[in-house]
């Protein structure tokens, strides 16, 4: 006689599907003739968990969402304010202008220009 161990779905309703989700309500027997009424079942059938990676290999992001890669060009890791290697370019003035009315030049240690 074969001992048979495993839960015996009775019945099964959809209560939700979409892109983002699917839900179930469902039915079981277990083997000891228990039934397991609701059961709920739930699945996210296009969520995956996108790494943002940089060119040398070290993981500096993961989030989840519908797609499976992103592209992104431009964040902390290589934004040049982040880096310290920001650059004003200024033609008018406008910056020795600001830094002189505030005295950035003295607060911050660097030489004034002449």
């Amino acid at each position: 006689m074969e001992n048979n161990r495993s839960w015996k779905l009775l019945s099964s309703e959809q209560l939700l599907k979409d892109k983002w989700i699917d839900v179930k309500s469902e039915i079981w027997e277990k083997p000891d003739g228990t039934i397991i009424k609701p059961f709920y079942k739930y699945g996210f059938p296009d969520y995956a968990t996108a790494l943002a990676i940089t060119k040398d290999g070290k993981v500096i992001l993961e989030v989840g969402g519908t797609k499976p890669e992103l592209q992104v060009d431009i964040w902390s890791g290589n934004h040049p304010f982040y880096t310290g290697s920001q650059k004003i370019i200024d033609t008018e003035g406008r910056v020795e202008k600001f830094e002189k009315k505030y005295d950035f030049n003295e607060k911050l240690g660097k030489k004034k220009k002449e």
